[in-house]
């Protein structure tokens, strides 16, 4: 294929400007051709490469919720035209998707967006199609929250009146309430007042209880509660919450006493899930302190898949941080539940990189399964290397992972990172 001459180039470039007013992104995707293997070495800009891949997506969900990303991406860029004309993309799939669960979880996404552009009055046309009364209701609350962000008080209180749930109506009534407190605007205050008494009894008590959570902060009772009450498990929580502390200050003598007595405490604890989770707790504070042959000893006696499963992931992280990474994986072949067991494994390949050992960290990935876990993992090394600005490494991984939605959100991380260096760049030189 032979390259176009210059003037077509410029007539093309010339044309964009002119119709920028409407910004037509299909023209740049024409412009774009075929999708580069990575971002070197090309002029056109890396988040357009990003929605290409996008584009390609065929399932529909998955697409969706990859241009509801760009267009994020887009957004934290300032750039809030191309945003807008992505999240109509998204919006018209959204629209079209017939499973009703994933269209309300779409619409929920597009909503959070558009609240964050100040298109309130957008998203308030979005929520009326949600069918789940539930979720129609939590899209409304974040709604409201953002009419109050942009001081449209009148239309904070009129949207209130349309939430049905009773606990998300009152919520938004006493976040608009404080806002109005902490403002000292007395009048709006009067005003939430009378919305309060002319709501069911429900959504009365509901403000009530949410009011007075705050005012007390119930979350913050002292231990000394805990530890006058009857129950072993409330005293064994107790005292883990305690040893945490003294975990904090480096104070690890005291934690072993503290940890001794809540595991006495838990064999008087009846309910199996509640003794657990306990352990599961005491079992991965002793793996906090290095004392991981007792943390081990602690986690095998959980009968509780999941609650095994979290104290054994904080036993194979330990190991790998200690540099004890053949122990580290074999506390991870022992994790039941498979997306924990992927966290561990996560977090041992990348202290392998921070050890220095890179092809033993891509041999473990590579033979582990299935895809989807596999393609996580990749994912997981990418990220690391964004965060580490080693963007040549992501790339050369990017392209070994198959999972299509997975290779986008690599490839839209590190297109961001791109993005993010030419705006710094540009600040700097203005």
């Amino acid at each position: 294929m032979k390259t176009p001459p210059c003037y077509i180039v410029a007539f093309l470039c010339i044309n964009s400007l002119i119709f920028s007013y409407i910004y037509d992104i299909r023209a740049e995707e024409a412009v774009s051709g075929k999708i580069p293997s990575d971002f070197t070495g090309s002029s056109e800009e890396p988040l357009t490469h990003v929605l290409g891949w996008a584009e390609q997506i065929k399932e529909p969900f998955s697409k969706a919720e990859a241009l509801i990303k760009i267009a994020a991406a887009y957004v934290e860029l300032g750039e809030e035209k191309k945003a807008k004309y992505i999240l109509h993309k998204a919006l018209n799939i959204a629209t079209d998707t017939e499973d009703k669960f994933s269209k309300a979880i779409l619409f929920s996404e597009l909503i959070d967006k558009y609240v964050s552009l100040n298109e309130s009055e957008k998203a308030q046309e979005i929520a009326k199609n949600i069918e789940f009364p539930d979720t129609q209701s939590e899209a409304l609350l974040r709604i409201t929250e953002g009419y109050m962000q942009q001081n449209q008080y009148e239309k904070s209180r009129k949207l209130i009146e349309n939430i049905n749930e009773p606990f998300a109506k009152a919520l938004a009534i006493s976040r608009l309430l404080n806002k109005f407190k902490e403002s000292q605007l007395y009048v709006e205050v009067l005003k939430m007042q009378k919305i309060i008494e002319k709501s069911s009894p429900q959504v009365k008590e509901f403000t009530l209880l949410i009011l007075t959570a705050e005012d007390y902060k119930i979350k913050n009772r002292p231990i000394y509660y805990f530890l006058a009450s009857r129950f072993p498990f409330q005293k064994a929580k107790a005292l883990i919450v305690m040893g945490k502390k003294y975990i904090s200050l480096k104070l690890y003598e005291p934690v072993k006493l503290l940890l001794e007595q809540a595991v006495l405490l838990s064999a008087d604890i009846k309910e199996e899930a509640v003794k657990s989770e306990i352990l599961s707790q005491i079992a991965g504070s002793y793996a906090q302190i290095g004392e991981y042959k007792t943390a081990s000893q602690i986690a095998y006696t959980i009968k509780i898949p999941f609650c095994r499963s979290k104290a054994l992931t904080q036993i194979a992280i330990g190991y790998a941080q200690r540099g004890e990474f053949e122990n580290a994986l074999k506390t991870t072949e022992d994790i039941d539940s498979e997306y924990l067991k992927e966290e561990a494994l996560g977090q041992v390949i990348i202290q392998y990189i921070k050890d220095g050992k890179e092809e033993e960290a891509m041999r473990i990935v590579s033979l582990s399964a299935p895809l989807s876990a596999k393609a996580s993992l990749y994912a997981r090394l990418a990220d690391y290397y964004i965060e580490n600005k080693e963007l040549n490494k992501a790339i050369e991984i990017s392209k070994i992972i198959e999972d299509p939605y997975m290779k986008f959100k690599v490839l839209l991380a590190i297109a961001k990172n791109i993005e993010r260096g030419r705006s710094s760049s540009f600040s700097l030189i203005k």
